[in-house]
């Protein structure tokens, strides 16, 4: 009898997952579809409607003059009722010659919420653009992301991050 209820289970796992593979498919390809500027406010606004079971904010802080950016995020998500833990990855400054010890801390935080199962992630980052391309490599085409932009007084959403 056991035998016959893991069959069963394992059937039904399988059947999961295909048809969970196959909605990925079909959300990829629509979204490869999105060309013009009228098809990216309608991912923006897809993208902050989508809300998940574990989100968590990430916040890259690699300038000298800003030690952290944990405080400016707990205040934003207060001040939207967002509940969720934040991540950071601190550097007094990058250049060329500490790039690659980012990129491995980058890859590294990466793993790490992958294995804390977290499902969502809100981007906050202050830093070089270089920095922010590297990030957006490494986290592009990976979960949903979400970017948000420091505008005169507080955080503010723009979009997705997305594969184009």
């Amino acid at each position: 009898m056991s035998d016959i209820i893991g069959l069963g289970t394992f059937a039904l796992s399988v059947l999961i997952y295909l048809r969970v593979q196959n909605e990925t498919r079909r959300i990829r390809r629509s979204l490869a579809k999105l060309s013009n500027s009228e098809d990216l406010g309608l991912l923006i606004g897809q993208g902050e409607s989508v809300k998940t079971v574990k989100p968590v904010a990430l916040a890259f802080s690699l300038t000298p003059t800003v030690d952290s950016l944990k405080p400016a995020v707990e205040e934003f998500l207060k001040g939207k009722e967002l509940k969720m833990p934040i991540e950071e990855v601190n550097r007094q400054g990058l250049s060329a010659k500490t790039i690659q010890d980012f990129y491995e801390a980058v890859k590294q935080k990466k793993l790490e919420l992958d294995m804390k199962g977290y499902t969502e992630v809100h981007l906050f980052f202050s830093g070089p653009v270089q920095a922010g391309v590297i990030v957006g490599c490494l986290f592009s085409n990976w979960k949903l992301v979400k970017l948000y932009h420091k505008g005169a007084v507080t955080y503010e959403y723009w979009m997705p991050l997305v594969k184009s």
